[in-house]
């Protein structure tokens, strides 16, 4: 522990939040949530902030109302004085549009830099903190209203004075005290940067930066050109190159490039500095690379530059695939870069996985890429979840994967909230979800309540919607404005009518204002018209003019009573103000009752409507039942279905009427292998039979779309057989739909194979269900095969009930595979357990992959030394270097960073190694110099010490050890490595 008397200068930034303005009938409990909720805002805020300014190492207290990031280093003071900056300008801003809190209820911030005299202590609990000026002087600035600004003593204007403007402080106390605040209140206010004085300062990046989040880009550019300019010459001669190589930051060095390219965030001003960069004579790296592959505007401009970058002979490595993928125009693009990341030796990361995840075209192929992730040792993340979410095709499916999400300990934030919201079925159950949120501790957002009352909302009054909604903690008004078209979609014009008077300033309660108080007003000058005849005439008229469904409905009883007969119009027109499709439909009835036939024109109005609770197999079966057979309106349904975003029901009325131009449009647009498929029938004059309905199930990009087909074999007296309905259970949304189609077999007196209950094993999500399908299948006489046990073994709830499948396996003479032992220690509760699976894996001449050893590694290994897993590994005949980042991670999770670099030193070349080292990159050193202290000839230690060098940002000093490693080392690959590594450094 340091001595209590030795004194450091620290340098400290504190952001203290002035209260806001309290809302009525706040009580003291509502206002320090608030508080503690504004405080985590803050927090979050400030992460992405400290991690870009390079201020990791910081030290962050936590002050009751603020936060102090304090540190000794006096070259961190500029890095701070940025970050006082963005805060300043952007916090209020940035959480307003992002919560919907308005201005007026969120807190100014108060922030100060300054310099103290500090002592370092060690805490009962082993924590090292400061005590002494800084924390003082921290408690009087706060009493300074200095809102939005921030505020430096002399110490700090000597330190930044060149890169900013600054100007004396004008604040006054807030409150009177008697401590000495006029030493602490005699300070400076930090104003605009000044864009010379940054290009001269030795930290660049910093202001390249600050500019950026400040959205400066112009300014961010004109910086990064300046420098570059004056690091080639181009700006001053060879004088002015050579006064830009001693700024400090030596930015002709590959690194300083690479960081200085970083920091730009639009691609133009990216491509133009890279573009100097390269005239430098700089060597061109795959981390400059990957920083424009990601800021380029499309994939075409992203692999153009892989491809230069291959051109110049480097490498792509996982970023550069995660920039290729993420930027691919369909999910087909994305699978050819992951074959070719596999081709190259590549591991996918669970970026990657998430990527084609959210790619993917439909749910079952996202979850393909789920279960594909997790058999790799991957685990998902919440971030991995919510791209698959939107995808289920129902809320049912959502709730079970939301199950599967929870059960894995993880918790939702906002993003996942509302989408839930989004899947709801109906706005009761949308809105539940609010309080789930808040019983996790996740507050709403604007984006949760423009979904919430984007649902429908026709039965709810708008009064109570309105009550409801202004009791919400914030309740910003642009929800109010989604409400208001939501009641207007669903036919609701008075309940948005009512919510426009309260809101009429709003810009889409002015519109509604403007457009339907017209036909209000045009309504009653047609009733109080003397000269409307009360004639089936007049009553249209005033039906057409009614601004709501109710109110015209109204007039066609009036009608009645009045013994007018209803002609077609009149019929047309309400069915064109119905508000939804079965009321529309309903005055189909009512009409054929009255006796007026409907004509093309009422079907087409009726197939406009909203056919969210229609299928097109009950639309279909409806309107072939009111013996029309004009196709006109089948094509306006098409596109009804279509706009909804229903487009399997879209297709599956285009597979019954393929003539009509829309099911050719959308036909082309979404069966692109079905329409090859069925034009190659045609061509060779084969009559479709059971083999050919079987393919075309097979094909069809829906479940949906694939029972239609069977409905169409049926009809065309094809009788389905067990390949078909095997493949209609495999294309099953979820098991309910897939067992239901099991007894469709029975009653078709089709007999269920292994193959159907397989595969309705692993779609079970319960371990019950599984064993009783199994227990049908003995009943059955139906012998399972390695595939069954495979699945039970997976939906197994323990390792215990996993290896007695694999005794029963044994006995039902099915041969266990790779697959059916990877289970099982995946399985296996611990390190010893897996490992002797392992061996009796070994036994059955069974080969390891690298899922095996993936999975044998991310078990705890608390019981193993490093060096004792690395021995047995490498006895192994099979032992590729990937699972070793599998061991490395374990090891890192479990705390032991000491076994984790003993697996470094031997593989410093893995990316999960080079993680270790930057996150650990003190421990590292340490560590690597300990051993060429015992070892000088150790070259695998000098190769890792001069990679950890690298990765801190320190290429220069890496070169000796790495010069050291290739005299020393006995292995020609390495040695080719190390010699490409040290010529990139020796072209910096």
């Amino acid at each position: 522990m340091e001595p209590f008397d030795r004194q450091h200068l620290v340098y400290c930034l504190s952001i203290q939040m002035s209260e806001p303005a309290t809302p009525e009938r706040e009580t003291s409990e509502a206002a320090l949530a608030r508080q503690d909720r504004l405080n985590v805002i803050l927090a979050e805020h400030l992460k992405p902030h400290i991690y870009n300014l390079h201020l990791s190492d910081i030290f962050v207290k936590f002050t009751g109302n603020g936060f102090l990031l304090m540190t000794d280093r006096s070259d961190s003071v500029p890095a701070l004085s940025c970050l006082g900056v963005i805060l300043a300008n952007n916090f209020n801003d940035e959480v307003a549009q992002a919560f919907g809190i308005a201005q007026n209820r969120l807190p100014a911030l108060r922030i100060s830099l300054f310099s103290g005299h500090d002592r370092r202590i060690e805490m009962p609990d082993g924590k090292r903190e400061w005590v002494g000026d800084s924390l003082r002087k921290a408690v009087h600035l706060a009493m300074f209203l200095h809102t939005d600004r921030v505020l430096v003593d002399d110490s700090i204007r000597g330190l930044v004075g060149g890169e900013f403007k600054i100007e004396r402080c004008d604040a006054e106390p807030v409150i009177e005290t008697d401590a000495d605040t006029e030493a602490a209140g005699s300070g400076w206010v930090l104003g605009q940067l000044d864009l010379d004085s940054s290009v001269d300062s030795g930290s660049p990046e910093l202001y390249i930066y600050t500019l950026s989040a400040l959205g400066r880009m112009e300014d961010a550019g004109h910086v990064a050109q300046t420098v570059a300019s004056r690091l080639i010459g181009d700006a001053g001669g060879e004088d002015a190159a050579a006064e830009a190589s001693g700024q400090g930051l030596e930015l002709k060095d590959t690194q300083g490039w690479g960081r200085l390219l970083s920091n730009l965030t639009d691609y133009p001003t990216a491509n133009a500095f890279f573009i100097k960069a390269k005239a430098s004579g700089a060597q061109t790296t795959v981390d400059m690379y990957n920083t424009l592959a990601a800021l380029a505007p499309d994939f075409n401009t992203a692999k153009s530059l892989v491809e230069e970058m291959e051109r110049e002979g480097i490498r792509p490595d996982i970023a550069t695939y995660n920039a290729l993928i993420a930027k691919a125009p369909d999910y087909e693009v994305a699978r050819y870069w992951l074959r070719n990341l596999i081709e190259d030796g590549g591991r996918p990361s669970a970026h990657i996985y998430g990527t084609l995840i959210a790619k993917a075209p439909d749910f079952e192929t996202g979850k393909f890429w789920l279960e594909t992730m997790a058999r790799d040792g991957l685990q998902p993340n919440l971030a991995v979840f919510n791209k698959l979410i939107p995808k289920a095709p129902g809320y049912d499916i959502v709730c079970a994967l939301l199950d599967s999400v929870q059960a894995e300990g993880i918790k939702l934030n906002i993003v996942t909230y509302n989408m839930l919201i989004s899947k709801a079925i109906d706005f009761d159950t949308a809105k539940s979800w609010l309080d789930a949120m808040a019983s996790d501790s996740v507050n709403p957002n604007l984006d949760t309540y423009n979904r919430l009352l984007s649902k429908n909302i026709s039965s709810q009054p708008a009064e109570e919607l309105l009550k409801w909604y202004l009791s919400q903690e914030n309740h910003s008004e642009e929800p109010i404005q989604t409400a208001m078209a939501t009641y207007r979609k669903y036919g609701r014009v008075d309940q948005s009518l009512r919510l426009a008077v309260e809101y009429p300033h709003l810009p889409v309660a002015k519109r509604l204002i403007r457009e339907i108080m017209d036909e209000v007003f045009a309504y009653l000058n047609i009733i109080r018209e003397e000269s409307v005849r009360p004639n089936v005439a007049g009553y249209n008229a005033i039906i057409s003019k009614a601004p709501y469904f109710d109110t015209a409905k109204s007039w066609l009883d009036s009608m009645r009573k009045k013994g007018i007969q209803p002609d077609i119009i009149t019929y047309n027109i309400l069915i064109s103000k119905a508000p939804g499709f079965e009321r529309a439909q309903a005055l189909v009835e009512m009409m054929r009752a009255d006796g007026v036939e409907p004509t093309i024109d009422t079907f087409e109005k009726l197939f406009e409507k909203d056919l969210s609770t229609v299928s097109a197999d009950e639309l279909i079966l409806w309107y072939r039942a009111q013996e029309s057979h004009a196709e006109e309106p089948i094509e306006t349904a098409i596109v009804s279905f279509k706009r909804i975003g229903r487009v399997d029901q879209a297709l599956r009325l285009a597979l019954d009427y393929p003539r009509l131009v829309g099911a050719k449009r959308l036909i082309r647009e979404y069966m692109v292998e079905v329409l090859s498929y069925l034009e190659t029938i045609r061509y060779e004059g084969v009559k479709p039979n059971v083999v050919t309905y079987s393919s075309l199930i097979s094909k069809a990009p829906y479940y949906d779309i694939a029972v239609a087909w069977l409905e169409t074999m049926r009809a065309r007296d094809v009788k389905p057989n067990a390949v078909t309905y095997n493949t209609l259970i495999f294309k099953a949304p979820d098991f309910e739909t897939a067992h239901a189609l099991l007894d469709e077999m029975r009653s078709e007196a089709i007999e269920p194979n292994v193959i159907t209950y397989s595969t309705l094993i692993s779609k079970t999500e319960e371990y019950e269900s599984a064993t009783t399908l199994f227990a049908r299948m003995e009943q059955e006489d139906v012998q399972p095969n390695t595939i069954t046990f495979n699945a039970l073994m997976l939906k197994s709830p323990d390792y215990d009930v996993a290896c007695s499948w694999l005794e029963m396996m044994k006995t039902e003479h099915s041969k266990p595979d790779v697959i059916t032992f990877n289970t099982l220690i995946y399985k296996a509760p611990d390190y010893e357990t897996a490992e002797a699976k392992f061996r009796e894996m070994g036994k059955a001449g069974i080969q390891p992959n690298i899922v095996t050893y993936n999975r044998l590694f991310s078990k705890d290994l608390s019981i193993k030394s490093a060096e004792e897993i690395l021995a047995w590994y490498l006895e192994q005949p099979y032992h590729p270097d990937e699972p070793l980042q599998a061991a490395i991670s374990a090891y890192r999770k479990m705390g032991r960073v000491d076994q984790a670099l003993r697996l470094t030193h031997d593989y410093p070349h893995l990316q999960v190694a080079r993680k270790l080292m930057r996150d650990h990159a003190v421990e590292a050193i340490a560590y690597f110099e300990d051993l060429l202290v015992r070892n000088p000839e150790d070259s695998d230690a000098a190769y890792a010490l001069g990679l950890v060098l690298i990765e801190s940002g320190n290429a220069q000093a890496a070169k000796p050890h790495l010069l050291k490693a290739i005299t020393c080392t006995k292995s020609d690959p390495q040695r080719k490595a190390i010699e490409a590594l040290v010529g990139g450094l020796s072209r910096r």
